[in-house]
């Protein structure tokens, strides 16, 4: 069971390459911006990881992993703050491609507070 924290990695990866290939949405012509926001948000969360690890506020069980590490953090819980990030903001585009009008706005600020138990 090495691989099963690659396998999610992996298979979230692959979700977010056919969101890529929607001819209506077209997500790779705002890639431009995107790559920038994947970058920061991948670097911040993981230097979190390396923060909570040094902490021993978080670890990583061996058995889930490959065994590749760098800063001490394993390469799938790097993979997955880049990977995370990417697929997020495919969907954001995605859907905002085949819903062009958010006619649920107005309830937006109520669901939130509602959510959040305000």
């Amino acid at each position: 069971m090495n691989y099963f924290y690659l396998l999610i990695n992996l298979a979230l990866l692959l979700l977010s390459f056919m969101l890529v290939l929607d001819k209506k949405a077209n997500p790779m012509r705002s890639w431009k911006h995107m790559a920038p926001a994947v970058l920061v948000s991948g670097v911040v969360f993981s230097g979190a990881a390396f923060v909570f690890n040094q902490f021993k506020i978080s670890f990583f069980n061996p058995e889930y992993t490959v065994g590749v590490n760098i800063l001490q953090l394993p390469i799938e819980e790097i993979m997955f703050h880049f990977v995370l990030a990417f697929a997020g903001l495919n969907i954001y585009v995605v859907l905002n491609a085949h819903f062009p009008k958010n006619n649920l706005e107005k309830f937006s600020l109520s669901i939130s507070n509602l959510l959040l138990g305000c």
